[in-house]
């Protein structure tokens, strides 16, 4: 019998009682005065008042969302065997202000739980391997420089009388412009000890990237919880079930800390694509020439001005006298050289940086 039908009926079984007539219910429910007709009418009555009890204020199942007794059997939402059997469950807390309940899988992306919408893809834990460094060097290139000395030895003695030097410049061995004379009769000899010096550039090194291997992460997805979640529970909130692969936590924009209760276990992930940024990078790296430059062995005399043609007399350690004299306008002296004109690494570049979640970073707490 509804709530309202029992007192109608303990108004009728009153009225009896007293002795009073029942005529004034008659109009209202067909009882004609005698006590079977006002049983009969009372029974119907309950169940016309029952009735609308059933159908206007308790439901035949519960809604496990609203904070509401449905079914009025004094049990809400979670706390409603019906809910439970239904998968319903209460959160590990309750959510704070300014998070979202959310299912959430880290690894694949299934399609929504039932009650979950709006699906977001995600990626997390990702990692770039430490990238291979190469170096880039460059300035200015090392040359060849210092002096040259010949001697000259007149007559009449076979380099050994009244000697005179001659010095020119090692110029890096390219062709140089001189105003001099060889002299027949004389003798020439290259001073046994000329060298050329290096004068090594000025470098400048930078590392650069040679190979970085794809980053790896993880493919997962989130999925929004109902806007209302409902009671029943002595600290969470009840949600509906995730199914085997979604897990229920909570989620907010950028990157946070988790809450010190329930939901705990943190994970950044990214809503972005590809979701994140290569900020690999190298070090520096030292560069430098390295050229070496040797004993002078020869210096070649032109009669023109610009070394073409062959030599008109070729100076080396050995003792030699011209066939003729003649006017000298250029020369190129010859040496032994070695090691790299151009700048090079001296040492190598280190690796640094790391591949990054991008700024689409949201972070999803989870219980342990």
């Amino acid at each position: 019998m509804g709530r309202a039908g029992s007192c109608v009926s303990l108004a009728i079984v009153g009225a009896m009682l007293a002795g009073c007539s029942l005529s004034g219910l008659d109009s209202a429910y067909g009882v004609d005065g005698s006590a079977a007709s006002d049983a009969s009418a009372i029974d119907a009555a309950d169940a016309r008042v029952s009735g609308v009890d059933s159908g206007d204020a308790c439901q035949a199942t519960e809604n496990c969302t609203n904070g509401v007794d449905d079914d009025c059997n004094g049990l809400v939402d979670c706390a409603d065997p019906h809910c439970t059997m239904a998968g319903f469950a209460c959160t590990a807390a309750a959510i704070p202000s300014g998070w979202t309940f959310i299912a959430f899988s880290d690894k694949t992306r299934p399609v929504c739980p039932a009650m979950y919408d709006a699906e977001q893809t995600i990626v997390s834990g990702v990692v770039g391997a430490a990238d291979s460094c190469g170096c880039t060097c460059s300035g200015s290139t090392a040359t060849c420089g210092g002096t040259a000395t010949y001697t000259q030895y007149t007559s009449p003695g076979a380099c050994v009388s009244n000697p005179t030097g001659v010095n020119v410049g090692v110029n890096n061995g390219a062709c140089a412009a001189t105003s001099t004379s060889v002299t027949s009769g004389d003798f020439y000899q290259l001073y046994y000890a000329s060298t050329a010096q290096a004068q090594q550039g000025t470098c400048t090194g930078g590392g650069k990237v040679t190979a970085a291997p794809a980053p790896t992460f993880n493919s997962g997805a989130t999925c929004d919880g109902p806007a209302q979640l409902g009671g029943g529970c002595s600290a969470g909130a009840c949600a509906p079930p995730t199914g085997a692969v979604f897990v229920g936590c909570i989620s907010h924009p950028g990157n946070v800390a988790c809450p010190t209760f329930g939901f705990t276990q943190q994970t950044l992930a990214s809503t972005g694509t590809p979701g994140w940024v290569d900020a690999r990078t190298c070090g520096t790296c030292p560069c430098a020439t390295s050229l070496t430059c040797g004993t002078v062995s020869n210096v070649a005399l032109f009669t023109n001005g610009t070394c073409a043609g062959g030599a008109a007399y070729n100076i080396n350690t050995g003792c030699q006298e011209p066939m003729n004299s003649g006017s000298i306008g250029s020369y190129v002296v010859s040496y032994a050289s070695s090691g790299a004109s151009t700048c090079q690494p001296t040492g190598t570049s280190a690796p640094g940086g790391s591949v990054t979640l991008d700024s689409h970073v949201e972070t999803i707490c989870c219980a342990p």
